[in-house]
């Protein structure tokens, strides 16, 4: 068990913004979080040039796999950040909900 508050980051794929989002907290967070993500519709992989740019700033995200969005992950998150407001999502989150648009 752990009390670390969890952030689920989603975008629509799970390959590029969401992923992003994670690396970047999982970065910064100084292991104070459990920082995660998933997509309405997952592609088949990361986004290359976002696994690079993540890469470049010492942290290997190129054999993650996009996955999508559940019930049971919206529960489990104390927060959730949608990378693209308006998302139809398949629950009500139980966390705080952030909406960030790029």
């Amino acid at each position: 068990m752990t009390d670390k508050p969890t952030v689920l980051f989603i975008c629509k794929h799970n390959a590029g913004r969401s992923q992003l989002g994670a690396a970047l907290l999982e970065l910064a967070a100084d292991d104070r979080y459990t920082a995660t993500s998933a997509g309405i519709a997952p592609a088949n992989e990361v986004n290359p040039s976002i696994a690079t740019t993540v890469a470049e700033l010492g942290l290997d995200i190129s054999d993650r796999t996009p996955r999508k969005v559940t019930p049971e992950l919206l529960d489990q998150a104390d927060v959730v950040v949608l990378m693209k407001p308006g998302l139809n999502l398949p629950a009500t989150p139980r966390g705080k909900v952030l909406q960030w648009s790029f």
